[in-house]
């Protein structure tokens, strides 16, 4: 406070030029010293000076208003400027009794001011070594040195920074003088227009000379104003913005551009253009609707269906077009394909003249921005339908002739029961004949893509093996990369495809190795020696067709698995037609799987404990025979049925799953070329099993 109220002072007196004349000097009781108060206006002017000062501190700081600094100082200023404006206004009573005693208070209160200006005054300058104002300048002139060096540090390293964005970013800075000549180039991608570092000092206006319209671009950049345009250059498409320089005296100087590579957007509209105008030719009507069943785009071929204007259609809703689509209908339609996603349904369009024709509508629900839509291509089935309804009349007829061919077929039915035995003899050779050679050829031709497959499975581990330990070597070494992997990473999850292709790889090989055991099974299980008997593992042939019917017994969605017990026992190679046999075991298995599945469907499993089960058992039961036997726990055989389950042509099964020739000839096969003996054993709702017994 003081140091302001000395410098405040100070000031003062210097503006006023009182010549090093303080106003301590002035407050004295001395009468030489006031002589230069008996002028009025000479003493009011100072005064009228120093009294807002006085007033503007003790306006800022109220708490010094009662100290003993400031009191008598107050009271000579109101004095003393009550008497100088006395007399300044009533000359003539300068010597009366109200002019004089207020002075005589103004000098008192100055004498007893005095000593409480002490803190004021200013202080006396002292000398300074010139030594100690040498290492004074040296340390400021040091510390100046040091601040610029640092801001200049600072501004290198702004500026490495600066290039360093610019030499990443996909675009091309530059700067031109007023004569057109390059002053500044840098940025990724310069050889896509054409240029390098090397063309600073060159005119853009000669290196671009041969390509009007860039020239002629250039030309109104230099001209002062701010200017944009796009050029290709062979492929490479930039956007260039310039602004000018200007010079102080407001003189254009040159310009500064930004270069912008925009060949991937300009690739996108071309492609969204070739999208849209695909979706505008559409031979099929589409459709884009609202929640509310509004409307909101239509292509050329939905408008000319229905005979509307583009306009008139999109004020339309899918309730003035669809008949078949009512509100109450379209919120159940919303909520049913917002939950399975496309739907194929038939329904009728209305045109604008009334007419109603059917369509068939393949409806998609999508999801952009944040909002749902309905995405719709519907197409005129007018023609189909009259297809089909001439398809249907001559289906019809058919159906009458075969009627009547089958009347007529009834009555040699007597002469085909007579030709069944030979017939089945026929088919079971022809069968077992083409069957083995087909599946032999197949077994063939698969095996060797398998084996390719296989071998090249372990060079596809090693070489995988080391892309994912490069990968792994980059994102070490590499953790920040540029934003454009960063984004394709996150896109196709790397992380999940570095973990999981490791396990695809095993699945791919133990797939591999499945096929090759099928392979196997195959071609063990169409053995073309039925021309003579050979010593067969009866086990072997029983997983080979196990193996074949695996996908059967497996769990399936909706549906239990079907379990497997198996409970082999000691025995001998047999002599015997293996690949006859094993058609035998695919038999009596496939009719137990096609049991299980049935009793599965109905729920019987549902109510009692335990799931689908078939059973192998296998037993040496006498010296000279083994038995094999195959059984379930299914819905059983009715007593009606089991009595002609051996007949040719005999089936319980609907038209089209069954020949009636699976257990008839499996029977031929045991007990007229084995010598042995087929039986089956069932009661309603216990299974059944059949015993096949063959001689040693």
């Amino acid at each position: 406070m003081q140091d302001s109220l000395q410098k405040v002072f100070q000031s003062s007196i210097n503006v006023r030029s009182l010549a090093g004349s303080n106003i301590l000097e002035r407050a004295s009781p001395s009468p030489t010293r006031f002589s230069h108060f008996d002028d009025p206006f000479g003493s009011a002017l100072p005064l009228g000076e120093v009294l807002p000062v006085f007033l503007y501190f003790v306006r800022q700081h109220p708490e010094r208003l009662w100290n003993w600094s400031f009191l008598p100082f107050g009271i000579f200023m109101l004095f003393w400027s009550l008497s100088n404006f006395i007399m300044i206004w009533i000359p003539r009573l300068t010597s009366n009794w109200l002019g004089h005693p207020a002075k005589s208070v103004a000098q008192a209160s100055t004498m007893g001011a005095l000593p409480s200006f002490t803190p004021f005054r200013p202080p006396t300058p002292t000398a300074v070594d010139p030594l100690s104002l040498e290492r004074i300048i040296k340390h400021r002139v040091d510390a100046q040195t040091t601040e610029l060096f640092q801001e200049n540090q600072k501004l290198k390293q702004e500026l490495t920074t600066l290039h360093r964005l610019i030499a990443n970013a996909p675009v091309i800075v530059y700067a031109v003088d007023r004569k057109g000549r390059f002053t500044h180039i840098e940025g990724k991608g310069i050889e896509h227009i054409g240029l390098s570092e090397s063309v600073v000092g060159q005119s853009a206006l000669e290196l671009y000379q041969d390509q009007p319209y860039i020239l002629e671009n250039l030309r109104q950049a230099l001209s002062g104003s701010e200017h944009s345009w796009i050029a290709d250059y062979e492929g490479w498409v930039y956007e260039h913005r310039t602004s000018p320089l200007l010079q102080p005296t407001g003189e254009v100087a040159g310009f500064v551009g930004i270069a912008t590579d925009i060949t991937e957007r300009v690739r996108a509209e071309d492609t969204l253009k070739l999208t849209q105008f695909s979706v505008e030719r559409c031979a099929d009507a589409i459709f884009w609707i609202a929640p509310d069943g509004k409307l909101l785009y239509v292509n050329r071929e939905a408008c000319r269906s229905l005979g509307y204007s583009r306009q008139q259609l999109l004020t339309k809703t899918i309730h003035d077009i669809n008949p078949d689509l009512t509100e109450g209908a379209w919120a159940y339609h919303w909520n049913v394909l917002s939950r399975c996603g496309s739907l194929t349904i038939e329904a009728h369009h209305r045109t604008q003249t009334g007419r109603l024709f059917p369509v068939e509508m393949t409806i998609n629900h999508l999801r952009f921005n944040g909002k749902e839509y309905h995405c719709a291509f519907v197409r005129d089935v007018s023609d189909r339908k009259q297809v089909l309804d001439a398809l249907r009349q001559s289906k019809e007829k058919q159906t009458r002739l075969i009627s009547s061919l089958r009347k007529q077929t009834s009555k040699l039915k007597n002469t085909l029961q007579e030709l069944q035995q030979t017939q089945i003899q026929l088919i079971q050779t022809e069968k077992m004949s083409s069957l083995g050679q087909l599946v032999a050829g197949v077994a063939h031709e698969i095996n060797n893509p398998v084996n390719f497959i296989t071998g090249n499975l372990h060079y596809a581990n090693a070489y995988i093996a080391d892309v994912l330990a490069i990968i792994h070597l980059y994102q070490q070494h590499y953790p920040q990369p540029v934003p454009e992997i960063v984004e394709l990473s996150e896109s196709i999850e790397i992380e999940y495809i570095l973990e999981d292709l490791p396990k695809l790889l095993g699945s791919m090989q133990l797939g591999a190795d499945r096929i090759r055991q099928i392979v196997l099974s195959l071609r063990n299980f169409s053995r073309l020696d039925e021309a003579q008997k050979k010593p067969v593992d009866i086990h072997e042939g029983l997983d080979n067709t196990l193996l074949l019917l695996q996908h059967r017994l497996k769990e399936k969605s909706g549906a239990l698995g079907i379990q497997l017990v198996k409970d082999y026992g000691k025995l001998p190679q047999i002599e015997c037609y293996a690949g006859q046999l094993n058609q035998v075991f695919m038999n009596l298995l496939s009719n137990a799987i096609d049991a299980l599945e049935e009793a599965v469907e109905r729920g019987q499993f549902s109510a009692k404990p335990g799931g689908p089960q078939i059973w192998i058992r296998t037993e040496r039961s006498h010296p000279d025979r083994i038995t094999i036997r195959i059984g379930d726990n299914g819905p059983g055989i009715p007593p009606e049925v089991l009595q002609r389950l051996f007949d040719p042509f005999f089936t319980t099964k609907p038209v089209g799953k069954g020949t009636g020739l699976g257990l008839s000839i499996s029977y031929q096969i045991v007990v007229e070329r084995h010598r042995g003996q087929l039986r089956c054993v069932s009661e309603p709702g216990q299974g059944a099993e059949f015993t096949i017994e063959i001689p040693v």
